[in-house]
């Protein structure tokens, strides 16, 4: 399962991207949709989120960070859980 965290570098904007009012408004539209069923961390929706991001930095001309596989970075996550649990009621 890949885990993913997009990476921005505000230096690598090209020379030539201009934002467009509309266009921002519909990726927030698109982004925002009930379609994409909340974006949780770990659910298929997470990666379609990270795709439609991707897809826009590569449209607007921005540079991926060296060494990384386009702009995502794999890690890893621990989830962690209580071992108990226990309420007191006076």
């Amino acid at each position: 399962m890949r885990k993913l965290i997009i990476l921005l570098l505000l230096g690598s904007v090209s020379a030539t991207a201009q934002v467009n009012k509309n266009d921002v408004s519909a990726f927030m539209q698109a982004f925002t949709a009930d379609s994409m069923m909340g974006r949780m961390a770990g659910t298929p929706s997470i990666n379609k989120a990270a795709d439609m991001v991707a897809a826009e930095f590569r449209k607007g001309g921005l540079s991926s960070v060296e060494g990384n596989a386009g702009y995502f970075q794999t890690f890893n996550m621990l989830k962690s859980e209580p071992l108990s649990v226990s309420v007191m009621v006076d």
